[in-house]
């Protein structure tokens, strides 16, 4: 992989052009070939373009006056693109991105924007970073619950691969775990295992033990995502 020095009025480059894809890490500006992406089909993807799919086709069917509110709104929440810059969605970009997190957060598609003002997200929803534990054998994969859970709210976890414990993965290579509404079991218990949901999305970890694994753990209330709660913990063989 070659490294790029920017100059000349162009700061940043990110993305491909003519066969070259460039890339940027905290160090340096890279370049290297662009290699086209395979397509496995997993169900997880399947899913994820049905749904986008859907939320198109959905667009279609709104009125005017419903268009030009999410357009509005889009405009009073600008994002930050890949190189830092800000930038702001279209109405339907903005509609589409909206209903793809209430899905995630197991709510219905909604045609008028929501109102998040005040959502209010716990600070303390998950525990400590040590009750984060998984376990080989007996198989397990336990999220804490801190002081601040409540029951029938809405929490959202994706997890890394099992990794060598000084890799830090960027939190867009997590995988989507789990969503699910929290019980007053699940709070009583303290913790809760979601090891056949990881074992999904990472295969067997036999052989894992003293790899690492990190969490994005979220909470969703009112269409919107909390900022996401890093943790990383060490399998143990037992």
């Amino acid at each position: 992989m070659a490294k790029v020095a920017f100059g000349g009025g162009v700061a940043n480059l990110q993305g491909s052009v003519g066969g070259n894809t460039f890339t940027r890490s905290k160090s340096s500006s890279n370049i290297r070939n662009r290699v086209k992406p395979t397509n496995p089909a997993t169900a997880a993807q399947v899913e994820a373009r049905a749904l986008m799919s859907q939320l198109s086709k959905r667009w279609r069917t709104l009125t005017d006056d419903q268009r030009r509110a999410w357009t509005v709104d889009a405009q009073q929440q600008p994002r930050v693109d890949k190189c830092g810059n800000v930038m702001k969605l279209a109405g339907n970009q903005h509609y589409v991105s909206v209903n793809v997190i209430r899905d995630i957060g197991l709510d219905e598609p909604i045609d008028d924007p929501p109102d998040v003002e005040l959502v209010g997200f716990s600070p303390t929803f998950f525990g400590a970073q040590e009750d984060f534990t998984v376990i080989v054998e007996p198989r397990s994969f336990n999220i804490p619950f801190g002081a601040g859970a409540v029951e029938n709210d809405i929490a959202v976890i994706y997890a890394s691969a099992p990794l060598s414990p000084g890799v830090k993965p960027p939190i867009k290579s997590l995988k989507f775990l789990v969503s699910f509404v929290v019980s007053s079991a699940m709070i009583s218990a303290g913790t809760i295992d979601w090891i056949d949901e990881y074992l999904h999305i990472s295969g067997d970890i036999d052989g894992t033990a003293d790899k690492a694994v990190t969490v994005s753990l979220r909470q969703y209330k009112s269409s919107a995502l909390s900022f996401p709660e890093l943790m990383k913990t060490v399998i143990t063989a037992t």
